[in-house]
């Protein structure tokens, strides 16, 4: 709950008391995917400066970069990526972080991922 609303100086707290970053939901959601959602940009590079895996998926095949995207949090999806977070990656419905964006009319952001995707350009 802490890394979900955002209450950073406690989710630091709870871990510095030996919380799991890891730890999952019953739905496979971590803290990562958690702060993702609510677009936690500061606690999201905590947890993945302790350790938290920016690939993790939850039960829908939904990884934090997702979750991100869908909810327009644009400086966060960056940061994701910035950290290793697979722009290709598909969830288990066959969607893209790309697709997340572009269908919650998030326009600068699917630009950005879009940009990201595209394959670089021959030079001839």
């Amino acid at each position: 709950m802490a890394a979900e609303n955002g209450h950073e100086a406690l989710a630091l707290q709870l871990l510095g008391r030996g919380a799991d970053v890891s730890a999952v939901t019953s739905s496979g959601c971590t803290a990562l995917h958690l702060v993702a959602e609510n677009g936690h940009v500061a606690l999201a590079l905590q947890l993945l400066d302790r350790g938290a895996d920016v690939s993790a998926v939850t039960g829908s095949g939904c990884m934090a970069l997702h979750l991100a995207a869908r909810n327009g949090h644009e400086a966060l999806t960056l940061q994701l990526l910035d950290r290793g977070a697979d722009v290709s990656a598909v969830t288990s419905s066959g969607r893209t972080a790309l697709h997340f964006a572009a269908n919650n009319e998030h326009e600068t952001l699917a630009r950005l991922l879009a940009a990201t995707t595209a394959p670089p350009s021959s030079q001839y």
